[in-house]
């Protein structure tokens, strides 16, 4: 135990030595642009850390808008097939059994001008 203390004082005055040494020696002014060196070396090893990290982010972010930009493109191809008119036609005649009218059930109504209200009479126009 006795020891460890020793070893631990021991570096503990070197420290105090080195820091002692270092500003008596170097000067003040010396001591602090060893410091601000130091720090801006982390500084820098910071930010690239960082920007690598962000790089890497961006990267997923496009491709994952890549992977979107395909899904939609496949959506609207698999919409334009459902509902092409010979599709629909089809649906209508065989699952619902509906058939084009012949021309004797279709009716044509015309209308008057004068049997349209006020509010819709400038829709009478489109008549």
């Amino acid at each position: 135990m006795n020891t460890a203390v020793r070893a631990l004082s021991h570096t503990e005055d070197l420290t105090r030595a080195t820091l002692t040494f270092t500003t008596q020696k170097l000067g003040f002014g010396t001591f602090l642009l060893m410091l601000a060196v130091l720090l801006s070396g982390l500084a820098v090893i910071y930010l690239a850390d960082l920007n690598r990290r962000l790089a890497i982010e961006l990267e997923e972010a496009v491709s994952s808008q890549n992977q979107l930009h395909l899904d939609g493109d496949k959506l609207l191809l698999e919409q334009s097939t459902w509902a092409t008119q010979a599709r629909i036609q089809n649906i209508a005649s065989q699952q619902l059994g509906m058939q084009p009218p012949s021309s004797k059930q279709i009716i044509i109504v015309k209308m008057n001008a004068s049997a349209i209200p006020a509010k819709t009479a400038g829709l009478a126009s489109l008549f």
